[in-house]
């Protein structure tokens, strides 16, 4: 299964290598520790987790309605007491356009998250002492997903800047792998994306 997702991916990544739309983005959202779909509220009003994200998008296939594309993005987000999260991944999605100007579409992606402890880890020495241990942080595997909705700010541009936001739930693994063996997140998200200039 790895191995045709795999070429699946390279496969995308070939085929979009030439495509004319190219975008970049940055966002910003909050974080919640939650089942999928098990806060939205929160998202707004509860504790804020925040984090920033930048995105580089390739248009892999252009349609008349819609159009699939890849996603190359990397984070940064602080959850209070317990980590700071690195995520780095790829995503593939569909986009689907109502109007010339609003769109909505839907991604499914995953990569590698590092993960460095929030608070100080205590390890006692051969003595019973206890030290503070240093840490760089350890490796994790992430799974991402997202809805997201945008609205072009040049309606009759082939590419133009937006504004998004969106929903995404996000799983950690392994977090700890004797009782916590997955940490799902929900993020909500505002950002914007613009086009590079087209290469001639």
């Amino acid at each position: 299964m790895r191995i045709l997702i795999l070429h699946l991916m390279l496969a995308i990544f070939i085929k979009s290598a030439n495509a004319q739309q190219k975008y970049w983005g940055v966002a910003v959202y909050n974080t919640q520790p939650a089942m999928p779909f098990g806060v939205f509220v929160p998202l707004v009003t509860g504790p804020v987790h925040p984090g920033i994200s930048f995105s580089y998008r390739n248009v892999a296939k252009e349609l008349r309605k819609s159009s699939w594309f890849w996603e190359a993005n990397a984070a940064i987000f602080y959850h209070r007491f317990i980590q700071v999260g690195v995520p780095v991944y790829v995503s593939m999605g569909y986009r689907y356009k109502f109007t010339s100007s609003f769109a909505a579409e839907i991604s499914v992606g995953g990569g590698y998250l590092h993960a460095i402890t929030a608070t100080g880890r205590l390890e006692a020495d051969e003595n019973g002492i206890y030290h503070n241990k240093k840490s760089i942080g350890r490796p994790q595997f992430l799974i991402d997903g997202g809805i997201d909705i945008s609205y072009k700010l040049k309606h009759k541009a082939t590419a133009s800047s937006e504004i998004f936001a969106g929903y995404h739930p996000m799983f950690q693994l392994p977090f700890i792998k004797s009782y916590v063996p997955l940490l799902p997140y929900n993020r909500l998200q505002i950002g914007v994306r613009m086009p590079f200039k087209k290469q001639e």
